[in-house]
């Protein structure tokens, strides 16, 4: 018996187990499952959403993919896995933002009205101007003398 890879998708790749005598393939698996009713594997978009995360995009996949000697995702489906992972974020943001107010205000035992808090908001984007899709703003609050993080927002496509 042997192991051969026989293709990949992405970072998912299909191994076959084959009798060295036959050739017959015994057993074959991916090694990533497919997203729910998605042609796309769950690696991928695990993948792309660690590089989204920590601010890098598709060539930061692929320098990671250079420097570790393997091959990356394409560009579309660098692409397809980023719109989903932005579209997923867009209807998730106001389930955050109310989780969020829920929070503070358990801490602050404030269950409405205005809260008196003090927050340092700051921003930085891509190029001058009002023009630009890619920044990052962060909001940061005090509460016994440490600075917690409230949200980090920024567009990512």
């Amino acid at each position: 018996m042997s192991l051969n890879p026989k293709s990949r998708r992405g970072f998912a790749h299909h191994l076959a187990l084959t009798c060295k005598h036959c050739g017959e393939v015994q057993a074959s698996t991916m090694t990533s499952k497919k997203l729910t009713g998605d042609k796309h594997y769950e690696v991928n978009r695990k993948v792309v959403l660690s590089f989204l995360e920590v601010g890098l995009g598709y060539s930061g996949v692929n320098t990671f993919c250079v420097v570790i000697g393997m091959a990356g995702v394409t560009a579309s489906t660098h692409a397809v896995h980023a719109t989903a992972i932005h579209n997923w974020k867009q209807i998730r943001k106001p389930q955050l933002m109310d989780e969020a107010e829920r929070k503070i205000r358990s801490v602050h035992n404030c269950p409405s009205g205005v809260l008196d808090l003090a927050v340092s908001f700051d921003g930085s984007w891509q190029k001058r101007g009002h023009t630009s899709k890619h920044g990052l703003y962060c909001c940061y609050r005090s509460h016994n003398g440490s600075g917690d993080r409230l949200s980090c927002y920024g567009n990512l496509l």
